[in-house]
Formats: C-alpha cells, structure tokens, sequence
C-alpha cells in the first residue's frame, strides 16, 4: 500500500491526486472507529489483568486457564488496535505525500478540476482528513494548488484549519503569507493561529514579523499583568 501510493504520486496523472486524497480520508475514518474501540479494549484487558490478580491471591498464585487465555486475547486485541492505529496514520500521511506530488504533475488542463475536487472534498471530510486535504492543496509545487489554498485560508473558520495551512505554507517558503502573519492572523483570538502566526513568521525568516511579534508580546505580557491585578 505505501510503495503503491508513493509510485502514484510520482507517476501523477489525470484524478490521482483526488483518489488519493478518497484514500486518506478511508483511512482515517477507519482509524477513527479503532480509536473509539481501543479505550473499551485496554479497559477490559485491565478487569482481566485485576482478575488474575485476584485469583492468584485466592489460591496461592495460580491461575485459572480460562482467565489467562481471556487475559491473552484481550491484551492482544488491545495491542493490534494500537498497532493498526500506528500503521494507518503512517499510510495516511504517505498519501498526503503522494496526493501533493500528483496534484503537481498533473497535466494543466485537468488540474484546475483536481483542485476544485479537493476543495469540495473539504465539505464531506471528517476525522482529520480535513486538515490533510488541505495539506494536499499547500504543499503542492504548483502556483494554482497554493493560490486556492491561500484563497481558502482567507475564509477559513476553524482555527485548526487555519494553523495547519499557516505552518504548511509557511515551510514552503510562501511569503505572500507575510503581510496577513503580522496584522490578522498574529492578532487572532484563538491561540493556535496566533502560535502558528508567530511560528510560520519564525520560518519565513521575514523582517516585518519581529516588530509585529513583539508589539504582539508587549500586549499578552499587559493583558496577563492586568489580569493578576484584578484576581489580587
């Protein structure tokens, strides 16, 4: 599965990307159901786990064959949840890869439908392939993919969203960003945009953000000081 997705992604063509992309976010929403199981399946190996216990104190430190071989399948399954889990993110993250590498060796003329694909694939995403999806979009070496993500951006709400294609476009050297950095999104009221602000401007290495980020400072450290004189 991963070499097959890594030999799509430098192969690209025609819908590539956006099957990758239906890929990663099947792979995330079966991640997601491990996940809800898991604490379920590391609780019961825990009963069986103070089960044993119980019983070896009652007689001596034996232990029946029934409960340890309930204690084995149950620590078992436990572990290959967690394993799957592990695996999956893996491959996920493989087809974001790709996903990106096959959005920009697309031929020109059906890119534009990939990303307008992708963008509406961002409606009906769920258990974090949202944020991969955009991913996708900004961490293409293409200008059109960047653009549509820079224009999404603008409009985004969720604040995760928002720190995800900050830090993305950011390690990507996209210093179109610099300007929205010091004003908007460094004065944002969530703190992850803010902390992904200061962090996208740290990477950019831009001039204009060390002002910004320590008027910036000079208002958090005021807010806070105000803060503790009220609470005195």
């Amino acid at each position: 599965m991963l070499f097959r997705s890594r030999a799509l992604g430098v192969v690209g063509g025609q819908g590539t990307a956006v099957s990758l992309q239906k890929l990663m976010a099947e792979l995330l929403a079966e991640r997601a159901k491990l996940l809800r199981r898991l604490p379920r399946a590391e609780a019961d190996a825990l009963e069986l786990e103070a089960r044993m216990q119980e019983e070896a104190n009652q007689t001596g430190g034996r232990v029946g064959v029934g409960t340890r071989e309930q204690y084995d399948r149950a620590r078992a399954e436990a572990a290959a949840m967690r394993t799957a889990c592990v695996q999956i993110a893996r491959l996920a993250d493989d087809c974001v890869d790709a996903a990106a590498a096959a959005l920009e060796r697309e031929p020109a003329e059906t890119r534009a439908r990939s990303i307008n694909d992708l963008l509406r694939a961002l409606n009906r995403a769920k258990d974090g392939a949202r944020l991969r999806t955009l991913e996708v979009l900004a961490r293409a070496a293409d200008d059109e993919a960047r653009a549509a993500a820079r224009l999404h951006l603008a409009g985004e709400k969720d604040p995760a969203a928002i720190a995800t294609l900050l830090r993305t476009l950011a390690r990507l050297g996209d210093a179109a960003l610099v300007d929205d950095l010091c004003g908007r999104w460094l004065e944002h009221e969530a703190w992850i945009v803010r902390a992904a602000a200061s962090e996208a401007l740290a990477v950019l290495r831009a001039p204009a953000g060390v002002p910004a980020m320590i008027a910036r400072r000079s208002e958090e450290h005021t807010s806070e000081l105000q803060s503790r004189q009220y609470l005195v």
